[in-house]
């Protein structure tokens, strides 16, 4: 145990120009360094001529984090009080748990260190993870490896998986981790790949799970890109299954590379004939078309043309109700290709015909 400390003569304090007089509040968050390591007790310097002490109780509360403790470290504790009757700071290191992690965390952002994690849950956006000294974070489906969960969101609950973090806001509690890039900072290959990859690359790969907002496509062992819905096809669909299922080769071409965050953007579509280059060619606004409603809504209903695209009747232009699989013949009353939008009228064809 340090010897008692010695009260100063006012000269000396005076010419003490590194002393710096400072108040310690109840449950404030320090940062000191291990002086001394005892069976019962750990003495801190929190700097300012104060120490503190973390007691035996808190001892064998915190086994793990004690032990691996030495004279020099630096420790992160909370005042559980103000000064004892030997004039220490009572310390403890459980109650500063949560501003440790976040510290940790920091620093593996800064770093870009890979940390290790643990599903604990899901939702719709992917998985819910907690690191060992109980902080929580959440990993998105887009930011996970294939095989990790399927597409139904069926999480591994328990499993271990290594991340590393790509957001970080405290203000708001937001952790963000991603496996996928953990994966290509471990692999000198992948990450060699991601560094050659640029953008309109055509490739091949094999469709590894389907989502409703897009499907993953393998290019390589280890990596990934996405397809968002909008880039599957040219015409509407509701979801990827209608187009593609899993274990389907298809042909992409890369959007643009994050290598950052190790994400790939892909498009299907692009390789194909864009349908409304044709329709532009074909129509204009006032032609009259034939089609077939392929889907109903509150607001209108949806006519598919012979080119594949899909034009809106909205509710307004229309005479009546209209079935799904019923042919139509309506007049373009709107036409933007670039917008991929065609308005159509049934009410505005009768009444030009009347």
């Amino acid at each position: 145990m340090p010897t008692a400390k010695k009260p100063q003569t006012m000269e000396e304090l005076l010419a003490d120009t590194n002393r710096t007089l400072r108040t310690f509040r109840y449950g404030e968050v320090v940062e000191g360094t291990v002086i001394s390591v005892g069976r019962k007790e750990v003495f801190v310097d929190l700097g300012s001529k104060s120490e503190g002490i973390i007691g035996d109780r808190e001892i064998e509360d915190e086994v793990d984090s004690i032990a691996g403790l030495g004279v020099g470290d630096k420790v992160i504790a909370s005042v559980v009080q103000t000064e004892n009757d030997q004039g220490y700071i009572i310390l403890s290191l459980k109650r500063a748990q949560n501003e440790r992690a976040w510290r940790e965390v920091e620093e593996a952002f800064k770093k870009e260190t890979v940390l290790e994690v643990k599903v604990v849950d899901s939702n719709k956006g992917g998985l819910v993870v907690e690191l060992p000294a109980g902080l929580r974070g959440f990993i998105p489906f887009s930011h996970l490896n294939s095989g990790t969960s399927d597409s139904s969101g069926s999480p591994p609950l328990g499993e271990t998986l290594a991340v590393r973090v790509i957001e970080l806001n405290r203000s708001i509690n937001r952790l963000v981790f991603s496996e996928k890039l953990a994966t290509l900072l471990s692999d000198p290959k992948i990450k060699k790949f991601f560094e050659d990859l640029k953008p309109e690359k055509k490739m091949k790969g094999t469709v590894t799970s389907i989502f409703p907002f897009g499907v993953f496509v393998r290019l390589r062992p280890g990596v990934e890109g996405l397809v968002h819905i909008s880039e599957i096809c040219w015409k509407r669909i509701d979801h990827p299954r209608e187009v593609v299922k899993v274990d389907d080769e298809v042909e992409v071409v890369v959007l643009s590379v994050n290598r950052e965050q190790g994400k790939l953007a892909l498009s299907m579509k692009t390789l194909r004939e864009n349908p409304w280059e044709e329709v532009t060619k074909k129509y204009k606004v006032g032609d009259t078309i034939s089609g077939v409603v392929t889907k109903t809504v509150p607001f209108g209903a949806f006519v598919k043309l012979p080119e594949g695209i899909e034009g809106l009747i909205h509710v307004s232009e229309t005479t009546g109700p209209l079935d799904e699989g019923e042919e139509v013949k309506a007049v373009i009353i709107n036409l933007e290709p670039e917008k991929r939008k065609l308005g159509l009228s049934i009410k505005r064809l009768k009444k030009d015909n009347s």
